[in-house]
């Protein structure tokens, strides 16, 4: 999907993909990895540890549904639930591994 292309990821909903791009850019810079890295299947640390912040922050802190964010990731929903409800997670913020 082109950078800026806006599309509705659910019926009737009103938070475009654009949302989930932006963070997606944004967590991809912190952890010094490519958008593309994020979006792939990687099991390399690092992207799985980005990858498990991005459901964090896009499901349990925006509220997207989770299988909005799997076909945006191109993975399974029960992949992003397990991610979402993992006992470590990335803090956005910090850079830093929060583990329950």
């Amino acid at each position: 999907m082109p950078p800026g292309t806006c599309i509705t990821l659910w019926g009737g909903g009103s938070r475009p993909a654009r949302y989930l791009e932006t963070l997606a850019r944004e967590i991809a810079a912190d952890r010094g990895i490519t958008e593309t890295e994020l979006r792939s299947g990687s099991r390399m640390r690092k992207v799985s540890e980005a990858r498990r912040g991005f459901c964090r922050a896009s499901v349990g802190e925006l509220g997207f549904p989770a299988a909005a964010v799997a076909r945006f990731l191109w993975v399974t929903t029960s992949a992003v639930v397990r991610a979402t409800r993992a006992e470590e997670y990335l803090d956005r913020p910090s850079g830093r591994i929060i583990r329950k």
